[in-house]
């Protein structure tokens, strides 16, 4: 399946989800797997804007949750240049780059070569920002980008609206199930990887069965770790 392909798949399934009653937790982590697919990278996340500083809500996986926590502990990195700047801040090699001195070692230690961060952008609103991971040296061409913001569109659209409906207090708490929902798909994974010795395959079994049962990948998840589905 091409690029355009998933993508018009993906905007579908978020575009019917828009329309009913969503957990914006859950919808943000389904959104970060999606960028992995569509995109065609190792790890993706997201942080939101808190008042003058980002705050981590959800990510893929332990790397990109690590790199997520560490660039909002610093207030500095891919992910906070392109909310300040609002433009994306795409770097093809962090051996390269001389910025961000305090975040970059700690992406390489990590195992991240390559970052895309996508600011998620409303009007003269920017409310925060999508990364993008790659454990190999990438060049971002303009169609992987572009797909890339098409999706940032859609995770900014679920921000402000839950943030139009929905007190601060109501925000929070959604937003703690995507880390729930997170928890879960590690632990699917982890009972995975136990049953067939690799855990490098454990993650695309889950989401290949998410997808051809069209089934949200925590949702598949919680049913592995309560021994409900096995595979």
């Amino acid at each position: 399946m091409t690029v355009g392909h998933h993508l018009t798949d993906a905007m579908t399934r978020f575009a019917r989800t828009f329309l009913g009653d969503y957990d914006v937790g859950e919808v943000l982590y389904e959104l970060s797997e999606t960028v992995v697919d569509v995109l065609g990278v190792d790890a993706a996340g997201v942080s939101i804007a808190d008042a003058d500083r980002l705050e981590f809500v959800t990510a893929t996986n332990e790397r990109s949750i690590q790199l997520e926590r560490l660039q909002c502990d610093l207030q500095d990195g891919p992910c906070t240049d392109a909310w300040r700047s609002r433009q994306p801040v795409l770097v093809s090699d962090l051996e390269t780059v001389r910025a961000w001195p305090a975040y970059r070692p700690g992406a390489l230690e990590a195992g991240v070569r390559a970052v895309a961060a996508l600011p998620l952008t409303a009007g003269d609103q920017t409310v925060g920002a999508l990364d993008a991971y790659s454990a190999t040296i990438r060049q971002w061409d303009a169609a992987t980008v572009s797909a890339g913001r098409v999706l940032a569109d859609m995770a900014t659209l679920y921000i402000v609206h839950t943030r139009q409906t929905q007190d601060a207090r109501t925000l929070n708490e959604r937003l703690q199930h995507a880390l729930d929902a997170r928890v879960v798909v590690e632990q699917a994974k982890g009972v995975i990887a136990q049953r067939h010795g690799n855990v490098d395959t454990a993650l695309e079994r889950l989401r290949s069965y998410a997808r051809t049962n069209r089934q949200p990948v925590h949702e598949v998840a919680r049913r592995i770790v309560d021994g409900a589905l096995r595979l």
